[in-house]
């Protein structure tokens, strides 16, 4: 398992930022983002991928008023074969709460699964290949942006690789894997099934050679 982070390290952010395009703010990991290197990233389908270990700052908690996670960390468990919240510190925002004031039931309203999804959609990054034609770094933040339709009649093969990646993003990030490839795409919930169907069929679930459309 990746090394823990307790806090933002201006020199590793910086490198993080070297390495992949797109990276939003206030995340941080001890990764080395090295898929060949056991226990570093993990592969969630398509070819996305998430880092073992990945850490969030400053959200705000929308349930708990005056409260927010100053950091929060998410790791893969190999034992559980899953992600779960290892580290959560909570602080105040500035309105004259005091989180050490926070009382049981504030702390009952904290949304822990769905912070942990947010972190991992926050993290997902999608594989360019370890020497992308364009020079660029290797790893893509995967924002969740859906692919203009090649095709008027039906899903194209092109589709079909976006929508194994909205889905399988989806799927560890926050929403329904279905209504977000219907919402990428402007289709309907059922249509999209379809798609999803065809693009498990053809692989692309499972796995999408890198710096593919």
């Amino acid at each position: 398992m990746s090394a823990f982070v307790a806090q933002p390290d201006d020199a590793r952010v910086a490198w993080l930022r070297a390495h992949v395009a797109g990276l939003a703010d206030g995340l941080d990991t001890g990764s080395t983002l090295d898929p060949d290197e056991p226990g570093q990233m993990r592969h969630i389908g398509a070819d996305l991928w998430v880092p073992t270990s990945m850490a969030a700052f400053n959200l705000p908690v929308e349930s708990a008023s005056g409260l927010v996670i100053e950091s929060i960390t998410v790791a893969y468990a190999l034992d559980a074969d899953d992600f779960a919240v290892s580290h959560l510190a909570f602080g105040a925002v500035d309105d004259g709460h005091d989180p050490a004031g926070i009382d049981g039931l504030a702390l009952r309203q904290v949304p822990v699964e769905r912070l942990k999804r947010r972190v991992i959609g926050k993290w997902i990054l999608r594989d360019r290949g370890p020497e992308p034609e364009d020079g660029g770094p290797r790893w893509e933040s995967w924002h969740g942006v859906g692919q203009p339709r090649a095709s008027r009649r039906g899903a194209s093969r092109l589709d079909l690789i976006y929508t194994a990646r909205v889905y399988c993003a989806a799927r560890y990030g926050e929403g329904d894997a279905h209504e977000a490839v219907a919402r990428a795409f402007s289709i309907s919930k059922a249509t999209a099934g379809r798609w999803i169907a065809k693009a498990r069929d053809e692989g692309f679930m499972e796995g999408l050679e890198p710096d593919r459309a």
